[in-house]
């Protein structure tokens, strides 16, 4: 079992990871951007990374899971490294998020409280908890790439691309299946799981317990949200 100080120092590498990728991005933005157009250039790229990257390792690890006895065994407190170093990788990745948005002269406090309330999910679960429906819950980043590289698209003025209308709509096809239909089941048995554990009294932390549970709640509800004003935005107009 990984011990608090190696996770750190995960965390603080991938988020040098994140943050040198940002720079990076930056300086190959295509020089007909202006100066605010290559910063948010550049954080497109970093989100699609991590989406793309996330998807592809949670994928793999939930489609092996002989690798991960203890986890099948126990979905609460059964401990993977591979899972807790995805969990450092997310974590990261959420914590630079949420660095770059306070940095805005505008900030968007509901960015703000949803990368914070994901860094400190994945952050308490490093030690260990929630493996088997952290990984899981990850796979709602299978969305993510189509909504960035929709963004890419604006951010070039491609919208005319006759990908851009496909991209759109794969998002929300995708967004709907991973994170309403897949992601509410999942949460019922998440909720059944840990007030099981609460009842007979051998929960870790009952903070960390409440804390994912308002979060989860929470997070379901902003999906639920934002699939309803997609399908608001979609929505044919009447002739």
């Amino acid at each position: 079992m990984g011990s608090s100080s190696e996770q750190l120092r995960r965390t603080a590498l991938f988020f040098l990871g994140w943050t040198m990728l940002q720079l990076g991005s930056e300086r190959l933005a295509p020089k007909s951007l202006s100066s605010a157009e290559k910063s948010k250039f550049s954080k497109l790229c970093v989100q699609l990374c991590h989406a793309v990257s996330t998807s592809v390792i949670s994928s793999y690890i939930i489609a092996t899971p002989e690798e991960d006895p203890a986890v099948t065994e126990d979905h609460l407190y059964g401990f993977s490294d591979r899972i807790n170093l995805l969990f450092a990788h997310s974590c990261a990745y959420f914590l630079w998020d949420t660095y770059c948005e306070l940095s805005k002269k505008k900030a968007n406090f509901g960015f703000i409280g949803h990368g914070i309330a994901c860094f400190l999910c994945y952050l308490f679960g490093q030690y260990p908890f929630l493996h088997f429906y952290g990984v899981r819950f990850l796979q709602f980043e299978l969305s993510s790439p189509f909504l960035n590289i929709v963004g890419l698209f604006r951010l070039l003025r491609l919208e005319r691309h006759p990908f851009y209308k496909y991209l759109q709509g794969t998002f929300g096809l995708t967004f709907l299946v991973v994170r309403i239909i897949y992601g509410f089941p999942l949460s019922y048995h998440f909720f059944q799981e840990t007030i099981r554990l609460l009842q007979n009294g051998s929960a870790h932390n009952f903070g960390v317990l409440g804390y994912y549970m308002v979060s989860n709640l929470a997070l379901n509800a902003l999906n639920l949200t934002w699939l309803v004003l997609m399908i608001g935005k979609f929505k044919p107009e009447k002739s």
